[in-house]
């Protein structure tokens, strides 16, 4: 099969920017076009969402054939995926010290005719370091319906980058003046501090509503590439308390208008600002162009939760419907719900369709 628009994508965390990307693609764009995600291993979770609207494959091995893909940070698999178009797109913000501290740099491939950057401040931060133009293309948002609760809330990594000395720094002053609130950090990673009105959960997929009822969405990083959360709060109405990110300006956030700047340095904390709120506003977000991008034409894929999927042994077990030992390793093919079931026992992988 040669597929259209193909997205390589290797590991799908259980949250992150990216992994949003592909669920606004998927919403915004997956009924009319043809659109294929290629990936390694990934969150269960997140891969059933967007098979409901877009064709998921894992990649086992061997050629694969399309008309464009689409490569992100990992090209690890482009010498095994022919196409006739190869586009790279720039999701972060190289110029962030944290991220060259960890090895991650721009790449450049002679395969890829062009370079897209789903922010100004990418694309400028991306050609200085490497020379390389780069067309810009906001990241897609197709604003949900909301309901309502009343609290702050963040939905993020609590790594250094991400600002978790900060948000402790802001709880510390909110729990000095006697604020009541109640700040729920949705995320996945162990880090922690302590605070009467901090609760952690785990991230989660359907976070519109519990954005949309907050009174504040604070994210307090070093820097964003094009921040999905401060985005989704915005169009819900939610006024957002960050730091003075450079993209701030193409996310149209407004000091006193839809939300709070701080100072990186956390020295500053307007508690009674904070407190009082703002305004009702509204909110526009900046168009994209993925509409240009992906080739034109509705695909056949349709999602049946019924249909038979190929797993993959993880284990050596007996099947009793089939009557027999499965051997590690060993493909068949099987009822979709029957397959989330051995799945979730971690009995079998489910590798595609």
């Amino acid at each position: 099969m040669k597929y259209k628009n193909l997205f390589y994508y290797r590991h799908v965390a259980s949250i992150g920017g990216v992994e949003t990307f592909y669920w606004q693609i998927a919403k915004k764009y997956g009924k009319d076009h043809d659109i294929t995600l290629l990936y390694k291993d990934g969150d269960r979770k997140q891969l059933q969402r967007l098979r409901e609207l877009i064709r998921v494959v894992q990649y086992t091995g061997g050629i694969v054939q399309c008309e464009r893909a689409f490569f992100g940070y990992a090209h690890d698999a482009i010498d095994q995926i022919e196409a006739d178009e190869y586009i790279q797109i720039i999701h972060a913000d190289f110029k962030d010290p944290y991220l060259a501290a960890h090895g991650w740099k721009p790449r450049l491939d002679r395969r890829f005719s062009r370079y897209v950057c789903v922010s100004e401040n990418n694309a400028a931060s991306f050609e200085e370091l490497t020379g390389q133009a780069c067309e810009q293309c906001y990241n897609p948002i197709t604003p949900e319906k909301p309901r309502k609760v009343l609290h702050l809330i963040s939905a993020t990594r609590l790594s250094p980058e991400k600002g978790l000395e900060r948000m402790r720094k802001l709880a510390d002053a909110l729990d000095a003046a006697g604020v009541r609130y109640l700040w729920t950090v949705y995320t996945d990673g162990p880090e922690r501090f302590q605070s009467p009105n901090v609760v952690f959960r785990p991230g989660r997929l359907d976070m519109a509503d519990w954005i949309a009822d907050a009174d504040w969405l604070v994210q307090l990083s070093d820097t964003e590439g094009y921040s999905y959360s401060i985005l989704e709060a915005l169009c819900l109405g939610t006024p957002v308390i960050i730091t003075p990110l450079p993209v701030r300006y193409e996310l149209q956030v407004k000091d006193g208008v839809n939300g709070i700047v701080l100072p990186y340095e956390m020295d500053e904390i307007p508690v009674e600002r904070i407190v009082k709120g703002l305004r009702k506003f509204k909110y526009t977000p900046q168009p994209d162009r993925w509409n240009e991008l992906l080739l034109p034409g509705a695909g056949d894929y349709r999602y049946d939760p019924e249909r038979e999927v190929a797993v993959r042994s993880r284990i050596l077990y007996r099947d009793l419907q089939l009557g027999r030992l499965v051997k590690e390793g060993e493909v068949l093919r099987m009822p979709y719900p029957r397959a989330l079931e051995l799945e979730d026992k971690r009995w079998v992988s489910i590798i595609g369709d």
